[in-house]
């Protein structure tokens, strides 16, 4: 569920971004996520478990997170959907 909640709020920032700029910019919320997902996701809580496990029970989850994460924008942009930023 976490993963598609993050894709979606990702493309839904990549909408927005779009809509303001044509540069490299519009790819800043889909870095920062990624940037956040990747640090706090690696570093152990207080209890010592993290986010992004590697091993077998839990890879599947970390690779749906990351993936579906980041999919619905990739699509997006891909697809031509983006709209031009305003002039």
């Amino acid at each position: 569920m976490a993963a598609l909640l993050a894709g979606l709020a990702n493309a839904a920032l990549l909408w927005l971004a779009a809509g303001h700029t044509s540069s490299g910019w519009r790819w800043a919320p889909l870095g920062a996520w990624g940037l956040v997902v990747l640090v706090a996701g690696a570093v152990p809580g207080p209890g010592g478990n993290v986010v992004l496990s590697t091993s077998p029970n839990y890879l599947v989850q970390t690779l749906l997170l990351l993936v579906l994460g980041v999919a619905p924008a990739v699509v997006l942009s891909r697809t031509g959907r983006l709209p031009d930023p305003e002039a």
